[in-house]
C-alpha cells in the first residue's frame, strides 16, 4: 500500500475559528445586546435628520410624517411586519410569558424604554438638523 497514510490527516483550520464546547459568554452576549441597541437610536437620529432635510421641520398634525417615523422605527428593528403592528401589546406579552415570574418587569419596562428613546432620538435628530440648516421651525421665526 504505497501512497495511503496509516492515520487520518488532520483538517485544516477553519477561518471561523474552532467550534467551542463552552457555553457562550454572557457578558459578550451582553456586548452584543448594547451595541444593537445604541445602534437603533443612533439609526432613529439619523431617520430624524433624514426626514427634517426631506420635508423640513415638521409641523402640527402632519400624519403622513408620523407613519413614515413609524415605518423607519420598524425597519433598523427587523420585526415581522405582523409583530411591528401590533408590537406594544404583542412584546410585552412575549416578555411575560418567557421570563421566570419576578424577572419578568425589567424586559417589558426595557422595551417600553426603547420605545421612548428611539422616538427621542430620531426627534433630537431632527431638531438638531433643523437648528444646523438655519430653519428651526416656525417658532423662531416670530419676530421679537
Amino acid at each position: 500500500m504505497t501512497g495511503m497514510p496509516d492515520q487520518p490527516q488532520p483538517e485544516p483550520p477553519s477561518p471561523f475559528g474552532q467550534p467551542s464546547a463552552l457555553p457562550p459568554d454572557p457578558g459578550n452576549i451582553q456586548q452584543r445586546k448594547r451595541t444593537a441597541l445604541i445602534a437603533m437610536v443612533g439609526v432613529a437620529f439619523l431617520l430624524g435628520a433624514v426626514d427634517t432635510w426631506l420635508f423640513g421641520p415638521p409641523g402640527p398634525l402632519e400624519g403622513g410624517r408620523l407613519l413614515a417615523a413609524v415605518v423607519g422605527n420598524a425597519v433598523p428593528a427587523w420585526l415581522n411586519i405582523g409583530i411591528v403592528l401590533v408590537a406594544v401589546g404583542f412584546v410585552p406579552y412575549y416578555f411575560y410569558k418567557t421570563r421566570p415570574a419576578g424577572r419578568r418587569g425589567i424586559p417589558i419596562a426595557g422595551f417600553f424604554a426603547m420605545v421612548v428613546a428611539v422616538s427621542l432620538a430620531m426627534s433630537f435628530g431632527a431638531a438638531l438638523l433643523a437648528i444646523l440648516s438655519g430653519d428651526p421651525g416656525s417658532a423662531s421665526t416670530t419676530p421679537i
